[in-house]
């Protein structure tokens, strides 16, 4: 749960509650405040991944009246989203959330400003991975903090974060999102929007929804495709008999040589790949990885001429098990590269049941929260929308994890 004061919490709960709603942003040195009048509506999703770790993920779609001030909101802008409320006769706040308009289309008919916005981190879920060497005998965690901070200034992991050892770490692809999600899996981690990392499991009950208090209906699905009956998570350990030799590039690097392309080696069959062979003297630059082929570009640090073999190995996706269904008995097969030693997980998430939930509306519930619905369930929410049109609405997506 996002932090706000008291008098918000109370307020934002309030049966008879009068809002607000503003938009902050900056055009050189000039602050400008979006008010209630020039905004007709706004939605907003924020939803993770319904795994063993997952990251969060914000869209903010707003419709604006056009004029001279929603004009200078452009692509790039940086938006903060702020909701206030009146409780006993003065207005406070919940907290500045932070986007970035990812989108902005004019309607001349209308005469509004439709603007979507996203947050910092899914701006850049599909961007090339920065390159992050490969490490042996380190912990996950040291890892996984490794890769962050390519990414963020500011990393903190917290201590009850799934923590297993790795014989072998290495990046599992060159997108971002792919290899942090598979690193959040392994770790039973919620990587949040402002890279603050939190274990991802049913948490201390940080709210309750009744009918009188917030509730207005709620539906329990019975099953999904998602829901399974079983889940077993495999080790991924592979021992030096199984790793491939692909091949290699042989490369006669010029001196002191930059952003050097030493072209790309095709693999003749679907592997994980991993750069096992690489001369001191070379810093990766860029790297294109597939589990079929590989292509670098490197800087040199030295001043003479370097004969390079860069050597490929890998293991065979063959060996790697993949989720299998049974119609009598769904079973869920967690295969990660990360998880190389035994640990004990919350499976729950892939066990119980999902709910939906229609209520008023409150700014300051997260994913990876679990609220208290109707005195009867205990709810992990995987996905919240809010819709604001003049009144606050929502409407919640978990699963139910008593126990």
């Amino acid at each position: 749960m996002k932090t706000s004061s008291l008098q918000f919490k109370n307020a934002i709960k309030s049966n008879v509650r009068e809002l607000d709603v503003r938009f902050i942003f900056y055009n050189g040195d000039k602050k400008y405040v979006i008010r209630g009048k020039d905004i007709q509506s706004y939605k907003y999703n924020t939803v993770c991944e319904k795994e063993l770790g997952g990251i969060e993920k914000k869209i903010l779609t707003i419709t604006l009246m056009s004029n001279v001030i929603t004009k200078l909101i452009k692509e790039g802008t940086i938006l903060y989203k702020e909701t206030w409320a009146r409780f006993n006769n003065n207005w406070c706040s919940d907290f500045q959330e932070e986007f970035v308009v990812s989108a902005k289309k004019l309607d001349e008919g209308k005469s509004t400003i439709k603007i979507e916005a996203v947050d910092t981190l899914t701006l850049i879920r599909e961007e090339p991975m920065p390159y992050v060497p490969q490490q042996m005998n380190t912990t996950l965690k040291d890892y996984f903090k490794s890769i962050l901070s390519k990414l963020s200034d500011s990393v903190t992991l917290p201590n009850d974060l799934v923590n297993t050892n790795l014989s072998l770490g290495f990046l599992k692809s060159n997108e971002v999102h792919e290899n942090l999600l598979e690193l959040a899996i392994a770790s039973q981690a919620l990587i949040r929007t402002d890279f603050t990392i939190k274990k991802f499991t049913k948490t201390d009950i940080i709210d309750r929804l009744n009918y009188g208090s917030g509730l207005i209906d709620y539906s329990v699905a019975a099953d999904d495709l998602d829901t399974y009956s079983k889940v077993v998570v495999a080790l991924f350990s592979p021992t030096a008999r199984e790793y491939k030799n692909l091949g290699s590039i042989m490369t006669t690097l010029p001196p002191a040589a930059r952003g050097y392309k030493l072209g790309t080696i095709e693999f003749d069959t679907l592997y994980i790949p991993q750069l096992m062979v690489f001369d001191s003297a070379i810093e990766i630059d860029d790297y294109r990885l597939s589990s079929s082929s590989c292509s670098l570009t490197v800087t040199s640090k030295v001043n003479d001429i370097i004969d390079l073999t860069t050597q490929f190995y890998g293991l065979d996706v063959n060996s790697v098990k993949t989720s299998e269904d049974n119609d009598e008995n769904r079973t869920k097969f967690i295969n990660n590269i990360y998880i190389q030693s035994p640990a004990v997980y919350d499976t729950r998430i892939y066990t119980s049941k999902p709910i939906t939930i229609k209520y008023t509306g409150n700014t300051l519930y997260e994913v990876g929260d679990t609220i208290r619905v109707d005195n009867k369930y205990d709810v992990l929410i995987l996905e919240h929308d809010l819709t604001y049109d003049g009144s606050l609405r929502g409407t919640i997506k978990g699963v139910i994890i008593d126990g």
